[in-house]
């Protein structure tokens, strides 16, 4: 806010901000459908593939601590993790925007 003040001239309240980045699509967390199937598949490409895997959405990469934290606070125990990764980590969903790569 501070740089488009002093950069452009352009002010507005934390309201209308909110209220543009909600327009724009813009958010820093992700919805609980992507981040299952961003955990699923890191754990299934780890244990059966032994590859380590980075993940993008729109553009820019969901860092590593996201998706612990994510499975610190969804998945207390192994059924659990089971079932997401049955579910999830076979076959991407075409609604979920994520792509992921192996680190070069």
């Amino acid at each position: 806010m501070k740089t488009f003040e002093k950069e452009y001239g352009f002010e507005a309240s934390i309201r209308k901000w909110k209220s543009k980045l909600d327009e724009w699509k813009f958010s820093t967390n992700l919805r609980t459908d992507r981040m299952l199937f961003v955990f699923a598949k890191r754990e299934k490409r780890a244990v059966e593939e032994g590859k380590d895997t980075m993940f993008f959405h729109e553009g820019s990469q969901i860092k590593r601590h996201k998706i612990e934290g994510f499975k610190r606070r969804n998945m207390r125990n192994q059924k659990a993790a089971e079932n997401i990764d049955a579910i999830y980590a076979t076959q991407k969903p075409q609604s979920i925007n994520v792509q992921y790569s192996t680190p070069s």
